[in-house]
């Protein structure tokens, strides 16, 4: 640049040599960032920059396989909760927040980062495999039962055969990259509340009968089209869950639906 000092022209070197490689996408912490260099250039991983992950900053992710849900049937279920609400002990479940309700595939728990790629990677092919379906979402059911109630839940039903091809196949792509299979089988569910710990027993045999004195009052609650499936992240705060999308794999409308 005309006009540049030698001591300009070296702290633009400086600069960029801190900087790293221009090419890669890199991001600027805050001033007030709590790491280890405030207000430092972080580069971002070129294999998990399309996943916003930071390189380096963390070394595990606490993440899960799932299908979310449309606002329309996160309303539905949130009146299914004031339904709930209303009939249950006060203070014995702890309700899901409708944006945080989603269709569980697989919870894979605390993975190494370098490993999310790799999930995308068998994501992408086990969606190919499957065309968009159908559920209904509705019903009522906790478990392990409603002597014992810990998770309040509705149910799923419509094209669950798609839903479980889909399992399935992730099932069998995980095991490739080391993911030890669920012994149990695939029960699908949504989460709408979680009994809270310490109840006195009494409590918990009052929520258990109305649970299932309410269960045939619970039909059809939502219908939901399923067209991806998502990578998320857990992030556990003191308030609750804070999930957030990590990648995406959309399913395939040219698929054999043949089983």
């Amino acid at each position: 640049m005309l006009g540049s000092s030698p001591e300009e022209k070296e702290a633009r070197t400086r600069e960029a040599k801190r900087r790293g490689n221009s090419s890669s996408p890199r991001l600027r912490l805050p001033a007030s960032f709590p790491g280890p260099t405030p207000g430092a250039y972080y580069t971002l991983s070129p294999e998990l920059c399309q996943c916003g992950i930071i390189w380096g900053m963390k070394s595990t992710l606490r993440t899960f396989i799932a299908i979310e849900l449309s606002t329309e049937a996160q309303t539905a279920l949130a009146k299914l909760q004031q339904r709930l609400k209303a009939v249950v002990p006060p203070q014995s479940v702890r309700w899901t927040a409708p944006e945080n309700i989603h269709l569980t595939l697989h919870f894979l728990g605390d993975v190494a980062v370098d490993k999310v790629s790799k999930i995308t990677n068998l994501m992408q092919a086990a969606a190919a495999t499957c065309s968009p379906f159908s559920l209904t979402l509705g019903g009522l059911g906790c478990f392990p039962n409603t002597r014992r109630p810990r998770i309040v839940w509705t149910g799923v039903s419509g094209q669950v055969e798609i839903l479980l091809k889909l399992h399935r196949e992730l099932s069998e792509g995980l095991k490739t990259i080391g993911f030890t299979p669920e012994t149990r089988p695939y029960s699908p569910h949504l989460t709408v509340g979680r009994v809270k710990d310490g109840l006195p027993q009494r409590l918990l045999n009052q929520l258990g009968q109305v649970l299932e004195q309410t269960q045939p009052q619970v039909g059809h609650v939502a219908a939901l089209d399923v067209t991806e499936i998502h990578l998320m992240q857990s992030d556990l705060k003191p308030a609750g869950p804070v999930y957030t999308q990590l990648a995406t794999a959309a399913l395939n409308p040219t698929a054999n639906r043949s089983l």
